[in-house]
């Protein structure tokens, strides 16, 4: 699921990923950790065999936005349909619908956000 994707598919869509920075270093205190679609929507509608790349925002205890996402791991609830990588780039499938999920361990306690990606085919 997180290995290496490729990149051999047809209609590859990329978005790039929304991050407003100020710190490089895992949160403190009780983190927030929201997920989005590239519009910046809760739920996404995506063709067969492309790829989009969520927005993820991650807070520290003080509301500051940090710099890195890379103390956030992601899921695919079925990877038979869609597949996530490190980097939060949802690769789809197979036509159906899959939540991928974002985990974030903060303090004691592991925060979770998630997105409705639906694959649908031509």
């Amino acid at each position: 699921m997180r290995n290496a994707l490729r990149w051999s598919m047809t209609g590859l869509v990329t978005y790039s990923c929304l991050l407003a920075c100020t710190a490089s270093t895992a949160p403190s205190g009780p983190a927030t950790l929201e997920l989005l679609g590239p519009a910046g929507e809760h739920s996404v509608n995506v063709a067969v065999n492309t790829q989009i790349l969520l927005i993820v925002k991650v807070k520290d205890g003080a509301g500051a936005i940090l710099q890195s996402h890379s103390v956030v791991t992601f899921e695919s609830r079925n990877p038979l349909r869609a597949e996530i990588d490190a980097e939060g780039r949802v690769s789809v499938r197979a036509v159906g619908s899959v939540y991928v999920v974002g985990s974030l361990a903060s303090d004691r306690t592991v925060v979770r956000d998630s997105v409705l990606v639906s694959g649908f085919s031509f």
